[in-house]
């Protein structure tokens, strides 16, 4: 059977969403590889989701943290 994902494991994968969607956003949102502003813009958008879900997560770690002190 499988480990529990914890709130530390979503925290460290929501991170890597986030880089990965700002490495998308540096590529094609200006140049000449440039997507459509509505691309770009919904990228943007779930950037700003993925953020709050990770201050959420964030917050769950170290309350997890302090349960365990």
């Amino acid at each position: 059977m499988s480990e529990p994902i914890t709130y530390a494991i979503k925290l460290h994968c929501i991170r890597q969403m986030i880089v990965a969607k700002n490495q998308w956003l540096e590529k094609f949102s200006t140049g000449r590889d440039k997507r459509p502003d509505y691309e770009v813009e919904a990228k943007r958008h779930e950037v700003i989701i993925l953020r709050t879900i990770e201050e959420d997560y964030r917050v769950a770690v170290d309350v997890e943290a302090g349960r365990a002190a």
